[in-house]
């Protein structure tokens, strides 16, 4: 039950992440909805989820077979919702990542806000969840006498080494240290001779 739960946990931070990437980089007019609406909206779906996989796995502990049967019928509901949810959000993550690289944001030109390998980042750990909610959804819906159901090692290898991957990932590359560069950095454009439109950091002196 705990590693069932864990994706919905991480895929919230997640959804967070994008609005918070988006507001950082002043580019809210970029973006498919509302950043403070898209995380609301991501953030209720995913709890949902979370509800459904949690009240499904237990009711699968009764022992009683209609509610296995009913348990397993929850819990696939709520791993659909999640991948439903999850492609819509990769797509609103895309449309915004191509909008922003065709009309950047004063913010996103600076040379120390290195916003892309966020993105990137993102899409990562996105497509990590993503398998691992198709190889749940199908360990569910295939039943207990299937061997995906039956074999514990795809448990690891799907689901729980994926989520460390997601975890490992959000660490090295934390939206939190960008959210800092943009925030603290105060910059000042240096003139019009500048040929590389580059920028001063006020403090060191640099480029």
């Amino acid at each position: 039950m705990l590693i069932l739960a864990a994706a919905p946990l991480l895929a919230a931070t997640i959804y967070m992440t994008l609005g918070r990437l988006i507001r950082a980089l002043d580019a809210t007019h970029h973006a498919v909805l509302n950043p403070r609406w898209t995380t609301k909206i991501y953030v209720i779906i995913d709890i949902g989820s979370f509800v459904c996989q949690i009240m499904g796995s237990a009711m699968q502990t009764s022992g009683d077979p209609e509610g296995v049967k009913t348990g397993n019928t929850v819990v696939i509901a709520g791993l659909g919702t999640q991948l439903v949810a999850f492609a819509f959000f990769i797509l609103m993550a895309v449309v915004f990542h191509r909008r922003l690289n065709n009309k950047p944001t004063s913010t996103s030109l600076r040379t120390h806000v290195r916003w892309q390998r966020y993105m990137w980042a993102l899409y990562s750990v996105s497509v990590l969840v993503v398998v691992r909610s198709i190889f749940r959804l199908a360990e569910f819906v295939e039943g207990p006498e299937s061997k995906v159901y039956q074999t514990e090692a795809y448990l690891y290898v799907f689901d729980a080494a994926l989520m460390f991957g997601v975890v490992v990932i959000m660490t090295v590359l934390h939206p939190g240290v960008l959210l800092r560069a943009v925030r603290k950095a105060e910059m000042i454009p240096l003139g019009d001779d500048d040929e590389n439109g580059g920028y001063l950091l006020r403090g060191n002196g640099s480029k």
